[in-house]
């Protein structure tokens, strides 16, 4: 009697049955599976089984070329789109590398759309995508850009979003403020701009038209402390390109005790830039900053360092305010506590 193979049936089963299915997939066989059968990608749309993290990182700051088997991310990986998993605590990628790093690897080709170049990665990791011909230099157009946009569209489509988040660490020829992150979202858990150009526009548009719960951002020379003083991130890291002022520091952390400013703070670091030759200048804003702000807080016994608890008057929550000459920071005590644990 001839062998007769059987299949699952599938899309025979009830919707929620067969959503259960979908969840018992490997992620990233569903998500491969997702690009290439539409039956699939619709219904993933109607029901996202599965709840992500989305991250959007630009960073070349690991692009130069090296062997890449089982490593990761692999060389010439320029921009990356991530996504988290909390439920599987899995973290899945998009690595963009040039384009002919990703056509030089033997991993297995996946089908999606034409003319975009995407393979497995080694260990199921995630997955490579080429973008530029040449990591170094954006190509006319940036269609490598255009393949991450359909790409986060067709991802926002088939799962539910938790939070976005976005990293500009480094990256050669992009105009981040100028790229389709912004029509994506414009609420953000993580906003993070370090070795980016930001004029006053795109500071104002920082401010002003972004929801942000953590924010950090270097060099930028328009964010002023009433700047600080007015968000309403929870997390807020500033790295100012020139010294800060004794007077506004101090300020901030008798505005901060009295409850007027940073009520839904819970760690703040404004650092100014480091310079070995103002180190004695540094001493006598250790001095000048001790005087003026006080004894709001119970001091401790380090004495080359400015460290308190502050109690804070409207709500009776305890912050450790620490000072060293070049940073100020303020973090709440159970804030503090975790990050020593």
């Amino acid at each position: 009697m001839p062998y007769k193979k059987e299949t699952f049936p599938l899309w025979k089963l009830p919707q929620i049955p067969r959503k259960l299915v979908f969840q018992l997939i490997d992620i990233i066989d569903l998500l491969e599976i997702s690009m290439a059968s539409r039956p699939v990608r619709k219904f993933l749309t109607a029901f996202k089984p599965h709840l992500v993290d989305l991250t959007w990182k630009f960073d070349d700051t690991r692009a130069i070329s090296r062997m890449s088997l089982g490593r990761t991310p692999p060389s010439e990986t320029y921009m990356y789109l991530q996504l988290y998993f909390p439920r599987y605590y899995k973290k899945i990628s998009y690595y963009f590398t040039s384009i002919s790093w990703t056509r030089m690897m033997h991993e297995r080709a996946v089908k999606w759309k034409e003319g975009v170049v995407m393979k497995d990665m080694y260990r199921k990791e995630g997955f490579m995508v080429g973008g530029r011909k040449s990591w170094r230099r954006a190509d006319p157009g940036n269609p490598d850009l255009k393949i991450m946009e359909e790409l986060s569209i067709h991802l926002t489509q088939i799962l539910r979003i938790n939070s976005f988040n976005v990293k500009h660490l480094r990256l050669s020829e992009f105009d981040f403020f100028g790229c389709f992150v912004w029509n994506m979202t414009r609420k953000f858990k993580k906003f993070v701009a370090k070795n980016v150009e930001i004029d006053e526009e795109a500071t104002r548009f920082i401010l002003n038209d972004l929801e942000i719960e953590d924010v950090e951002i270097k060099d930028c020379k328009w964010i002023t402390i009433k700047d600080v003083m007015e968000s309403e991130s929870k997390k807020i890291k500033i790295i100012f390109p020139n010294d800060m002022n004794i007077d506004e520091l101090v300020n901030i952390a008798n505005l901060w005790k009295s409850g007027n400013i940073l009520r839904e703070m819970k760690f703040l670091s404004l650092e100014g830039p480091f310079d070995v030759e103002k180190r004695y200048l540094r001493n006598e804003d250790m001095a000048e900053f001790i005087k003026k702000v006080g004894t709001i807080g119970k001091r401790t016994d380090r004495l080359e360092n400015y460290e308190s608890e502050v109690k804070r008057d409207t709500d009776g929550k305890i912050a450790i305010l620490f000072f060293c000459g070049r940073k100020l920071t303020i973090a709440l005590k159970e804030t503090a506590d975790k990050k020593i644990n």
